[in-house]
């Protein structure tokens, strides 16, 4: 996924889903244009600013196979409430987000 994606997909899809959290408990994160199927996406469900994007400060963590570019995070038992989402594509299988120079993402 491009840089630009990785951070605008959070606000929106925290956005579009809040409805589902309040009346089941279960939040289906959906992710599309991953570039490759290598790997996994790993999503992290943060309930705060305090700590977003941090590793290890998420509420939640989850993890979704990718087929045909596509994967679905799912969050169960999720309180109501707002929430943010970090995606990243962990094309090795990396439990964290590896950056580069000015921090740009090193894999996909």
């Amino acid at each position: 996924m491009h840089r630009s994606l990785l951070f605008a997909l959070p606000l929106v899809l925290a956005a579009a889903t809040a409805a589902n959290a309040q009346s089941q408990g279960r939040l289906s994160v959906s992710v599309a244009g991953v570039r490759n199927d290598n790997g996994a996406v790993r999503c992290g469900l943060y309930s705060s600013a305090n700590g977003f994007r941090e590793p290890g400060k998420e509420m939640r963590g989850a993890v979704a196979p990718i087929k045909n570019g596509q994967a679905t995070c799912v969050f169960s038992g999720v309180p109501a409430g707002t929430y943010a989402v970090a995606v990243f594509h962990a094309e090795h299988n990396e439990t964290q987000l590896g950056t580069g120079l000015f921090g740009k993402p090193k894999q996909g």
